[in-house]
């Protein structure tokens, strides 16, 4: 997922939780803890006043695993550090 925020830059939760495959409410609790992480924000989507848009922050920039990295992690599990 956030390698998807990095590539696509900002989505709203039922775009990333299509593209994890999971239903909404299980990415509402995912988005909630990598909030209270600092690794993403919330923003206010332009087009819909009730939604809103998922970016990352500037702490996650640094911890965006590598693309080879991502399959072998369950999703919302991610490395602290850059993979090298």
């Amino acid at each position: 997922m956030l390698a998807a925020l990095a590539q696509g830059g900002a989505m709203s939760q039922k775009e990333l939780a299509r593209l994890a495959r999971i239903e909404q409410p299980s990415m509402a609790q995912l988005l909630a803890r990598m909030e209270r992480d600092g690794l993403v924000e919330r923003a206010p989507a332009p087009d819909d006043r009730r939604g809103s848009l998922i970016s990352l922050t500037a702490v996650a920039g640094g911890t965006t695993p590598q693309p080879r990295a991502i399959a072998c992690l369950p999703i919302g599990l991610w490395p602290t550090r850059p993979v090298t």
